[in-house]
């Protein structure tokens, strides 16, 4: 299932090879299904959850039991278990101003959350002005102790260029780089992209320009901040829309703010942190609204099952490789789970048959010592019989004798 997402997630791959893969998909998540109802052991069914807290009588007492107890592993209950952050951090509305070094993210010690995983709870506490990469940072070095990871995006766009012109500003990401392209059409941002494109390797910032070439996207794959500094064009008062996007990369995340060049020129826009696990989790959110928008709450994950992933489109595709891998770790946790109870079992058979061993050995012994005390006892008798014989064979010869003597005298 992995190698069909990973060839559909190539962007050379069409869509109608994608349907084609998704078919094949769609057969292998119905054998994970019937894997899950049709395993089973003397008519019980191992796989699909209800084989919980069974007992094996494993000693010659009563209350020597082991209760073995094995997880779902149906397809529909496993997968990723992901909670999306939903704060004001990507509003480019409330994020701009004349000078750059003035903006923040609004991100506080307030923000801080709770994360309650399968592996235990711990506090994270958040910096101000974090970027969601950083907030992802300081999850992920506390994900051995709660069992929660995280991961951090962060989309924007450009558009609606009001003047052509020689258009330049600074680019916030990794790291800041200048941006400079002459723009012959406000229709066609196509020199602006190409200028953006050359220098991911510094800023780590992927554009993608639009099928009509008016729009310029904006993707942090690790998450940093995008930030615009000192927007400028050889026109007076140009003016260029900037916005933050929501997780679907479309939608307009909060309201869009208009860059004006030499006046309101910077605007700096976060991202999103994603929480995920392959088992449940709680969050507890604090009093900040950069995070979450809805403060001092106990949040649940969405689970992201393993038979509802398409890879009919790049996007599916993508994210149907994290379901997957989520899920083969769960599925390696019921193995591990599973060779225990193995373990354990093997460890009590040896352990009863060393017990038997040492029993037999005792029997022996007593059934040894038995036949040594019978054997002296039969020696005994055998020697008092033996007397007895003598004696009487002795007395036999001696008593006429002495009856003459008796008689002569």
């Amino acid at each position: 299932m992995k190698e069909l997402a990973e060839k559909a997630a190539n962007t050379t791959v069409e869509n109608n090879e994608r349907k084609t893969l998704q078919e094949e998909m769609d057969v292998l998540q119905d054998r994970l299904k019937n894997i899950a109802d049709e395993t089973s052991f003397r008519g019980r069914n191992l796989l699909d959850g209800t084989y919980l807290s069974q007992e094996i009588q494993v000693g010659e007492g009563v209350g020597h039991l082991m209760r073995i107890s094995i997880k779902s592993a149906r397809p529909d209950q496993i997968g990723m278990h992901q909670l999306v952050s939903e704060g004001n951090m990507n509003d480019a509305g409330t994020l701009n101003g004349s000078e750059y070094a003035t903006i923040n993210n609004g991100v506080s010690s307030l923000d801080s959350v709770t994360i309650q995983g399968y592996s235990g709870s711990e506090f994270i506490d958040i910096e101000y002005f974090s970027s969601a990469k950083e907030i992802a940072q300081l999850i992920n070095q506390k994900s051995d102790l709660t069992g929660v990871e995280a991961s951090a995006k962060t989309y924007a766009k450009i558009y609606n260029l009001s003047q052509v012109g020689n258009v330049s500003f600074i680019l916030h990401g990794a790291s800041e780089v200048q941006i400079s392209a002459t723009i012959d059409s406000t229709d066609d941002l196509t020199p602006l992209y190409e200028e953006i494109e050359s220098k991911y390797s510094v800023s780590h910032i992927s554009p993608k320009l639009s099928a009509d070439k008016g729009t310029i996207f904006l993707y942090a794959g690790d998450g940093e901040d995008i930030g615009i500094e000192d927007f400028d064009n050889t026109s007076m008062f140009t003016t260029i829309a900037f916005a933050g996007l929501e997780t679907d990369a479309k939608t307009v995340a909060g309201s869009n703010f208009n860059l004006v060049s030499a006046f309101q020129d910077s605007i700096l826009v976060s991202g999103y942190v994603e929480f995920h696990s392959d088992e449940p989790f709680i969050l507890f959110t604090g009093s900040g609204t950069a995070l979450f928008s809805d403060t001092n709450l106990a949040r649940l994950p969405t689970l992201n099952p393993i038979d509802s992933i398409d890879i009919s489109s790049q996007e599916g595709a993508e994210n149907a490789i994290n379901i997957i891998d989520m899920a083969n770790t769960y599925v390696e946790k019921i193995q591990s789970d599973i060779k225990a109870y193995e373990s354990g079992l093997e460890s009590i058979i040896n352990r009863l048959e060393v017990s038997f061993q040492q029993a037999e050995a005792s029997k022996h012994r007593i059934v040894d010592s038995d036949i040594a005390k019978e054997s002296l006892e039969m020696a005994s008798s055998a020697i008092h019989m033996q007397s007895q014989s003598a004696l009487i064979t002795q007395a036999n010869r001696l008593i006429p004798e002495y009856s003459l003597f008796l008689v002569r005298q």
